[in-house]
């Protein structure tokens, strides 16, 4: 395939408009939507969605405690499911706001006297 970007998607990016989650970076090339299944065999293809964010039920709770204790364990299990069978465990550090809390969560979950391996990066001089 020919690498050439595709337009559309990088203008949409630039304007924050997700539009189709289909659509790849390059001209010609699509994804596999997130929780999506495709299979592909001589007799053509299937595609099956496993996971759809907004066919969730809606969640009310009593008050932001209630919400802030939930998240937490939502991301301890979370934490903990991607950790299983993982031998050499590292993380990267983005600068954001939820790197550090998956950092935490997995420093909690791995065994004591356990490693959690970081990484980040620098902007390069003069950007």
């Amino acid at each position: 395939m020919p690498q050439r970007i595709n337009a559309a998607k990088l203008a949409d990016n630039a304007l924050f408009n997700p539009g189709c989650d289909r659509t790849g970076w390059f001209e010609g090339l699509d994804y596999v939507p997130l929780g999506t299944a495709l299979r592909i065999d001589p007799a053509g293809t299937t595609e099956r969605r496993y996971y759809d964010l907004y066919s969730l039920p809606k969640v009310r709770l009593g008050s932001d405690a209630e919400y802030l204790e939930a998240a937490h364990g939502l991301l301890g299990e979370g934490t903990r499911a991607a950790l299983r069978g993982a031998r050499r465990t590292a993380i990267m550090l983005s600068g954001g706001l939820d790197s550090p809390q998956v950092a935490a969560k997995a420093l909690a979950a791995l065994p004591a006297g356990s490693q959690l391996h970081a990484f980040t990066f620098t902007p390069e001089p003069g950007w």
